[in-house]
C-alpha cells in the first residue's frame, strides 16, 4: 500500500481529526522513505557498509535502500550498537566467509518476518565483541608466547 491509498481511505473515513492522522501518515512515510540526499546521516551505509559487501562479491552490493531502512530499524531496537562496531562486525563476517556466500547487506541486518526471521547480524555482532573484549589489555598483537 503506498502513501496516496493511505490517504485516500483516510480521507474517506471522515474523521474528526482527519488533518491530524493525515500529518502522522505522512511523517510516518517521510521517515521510512528518506533518500540519502535528505538524510546525509546514513550515507555510510552505502558508501561503508553496502560498499563492504560489494568489495567482496560484485553482486551483493545492493539493496542500498532497504539495507538503510534496516539499519535504521536495527540502531534503534540496539541504541548500544556503534558504527564503528557494524563496521568492525562486518569486516570479521566477511573475512570470515567464502565469497560465493556472502549475504545481501539487508539480510545479514534481518531476513524473514515474524518468527522466521533471523538476525545474522545480531550473531556476528556477539563474536565481534567477544573477540574485541578477549584483546583489551593485550600489548602484542600474535598469540605466540615469548
Amino acid at each position: 500500500m503506498n502513501r496516496e491509498k493511505i490517504l485516500l481511505e483516510i480521507e474517506e473515513l471522515h474523521l474528526e481529526k482527519e488533518d491530524e492522522i493525515l500529518k502522522i501518515v505522512n511523517k510516518v512515510f517521510d521517515f521510512f522513505t528518506k533518500t540519502d540526499k535528505k538524510d546525509p546521516a546514513w550515507n555510510w551505509v552505502k558508501t561503508e557498509y553496502c560498499e563492504a559487501f560489494k568489495r567482496k562479491n560484485h553482486e551483493r552490493g545492493g539493496r542500498i535502500k532497504e539495507a538503510t531502512l534496516r539499519m535504521k530499524k536495527m540502531f534503534a531496537e540496539n541504541p548500544h550498537i556503534r558504527k564503528e562496531d557494524v563496521m568492525g562486525t562486518v569486516k570479521m563476517y566477511l573475512n570470515a566467509t567464502d565469497s560465493r556466500f556472502v549475504m545481501f547487506p539487508h539480510y545479514f541486518l534481518k531476513k524473514g518476518v515474524g518468527n522466521n526471521a533471523t538476525y545474522e547480524f545480531l550473531n556476528w555482532y556477539d563474536k565481534y565483541m567477544q573477540q574485541k573484549d578477549s584483546h583489551i589489555g593485550r600489548t602484542n598483537k600474535t598469540n605466540k608466547m615469548q
